[in-house]
């Protein structure tokens, strides 16, 4: 099924249709929402948010799937990679935390920007 995103201040909602929310995902985020990542199946997104923390959702049944302190400051974007093994976050502490999708530890931390990290994306490349 085809869904459109309106994400508001503190939440986000699914629409089927330019009508009424197919389904309203609960707001969690104690600060602004700063950015939304979709699964490459589109079963799970990540929101990331001036609160410092990360949450998974399951777009299929709009449940909370785990939250957690993902960066030491605000998160400004997040990123799934294509076989959804990892995914990634990136904070206004110029750092980028890259994580393992299933354990939801820390796999690297990437510092030395010079200034924060305003996007990030993962790209496959095949032989």
């Amino acid at each position: 099924m085809k869904y459109n995103l309106l994400i508001a201040c503190l939440g986000f909602y699914l629409f089927t249709s330019a009508q009424k929310p197919e389904r309203t995902i609960a707001a969690a985020h104690t600060g602004a929402i700063n950015c939304l990542a979709i699964s490459f199946d589109a079963s799970k997104a990540i929101t990331g948010g001036a609160d410092k923390r990360a949450y998974i959702w399951d777009l299929n049944n709009g449940n909370k799937v785990r939250s957690f302190a993902a960066q030491e400051e605000a998160i400004t974007d997040a990123e799934y990679n294509n076989d959804q093994t990892i995914f990634a976050t990136a904070s206004t502490n110029k750092s980028i935390v890259v994580w393992d999708a299933n354990t939801y530890k820390p796999r690297k931390i990437l510092k030395g920007h010079l200034a924060a990290v305003a996007a990030i994306g993962f790209h496959s490349f095949r032989d």
